[in-house]
């Protein structure tokens, strides 16, 4: 799946079957933007595209246990917390990444406007 989800492809040529694949992408693109949400989202400095990419990388263990209670919240929490450590957004100096310019805005952006009218 790149980066519409598969949505555009499908391997069958029945219609039904075609629908039901559809449906099951769709659903796949809702799990991974809550999962997204939910590990992601609130932290600036993270990489929406590495996260993307490692979650479907652990879909696979997740679907394994997705009736199991328990150990789906196990596997949900690993699975943030391997986001935490593996999907930082590198910050460079010479060219800042969009988290470093909202969270340290350049002198030019924040400062005061010169007084063009003073009261003498």
């Amino acid at each position: 799946m790149e980066k519409s989800g598969g949505l555009e492809q499908w391997h069958i040529h029945k219609p039904w079957a075609i629908l039901c694949e559809i449906y099951a992408k769709l659903i796949g693109q809702v799990v991974q933007h809550w999962l997204l949400l939910v590990g992601v989202w609130q932290e600036e400095e993270r990489s929406l595209v590495k996260a993307t990419r490692l979650i479907r990388q652990k879909l696979g263990a997740i679907l394994v246990v997705i009736g199991q209670g328990q150990r789906v919240v196990e596997q949900l929490a690993q699975l943030r917390a391997s986001i935490g450590s593996n999907c930082r957004l590198e910050g460079t100096k010479k060219k800042p990444s969009s988290f470093q310019l909202l969270t340290q805005p350049p002198d030019y952006l924040v400062s005061k406007p010169p007084n063009l009218n003073p009261v003498a």
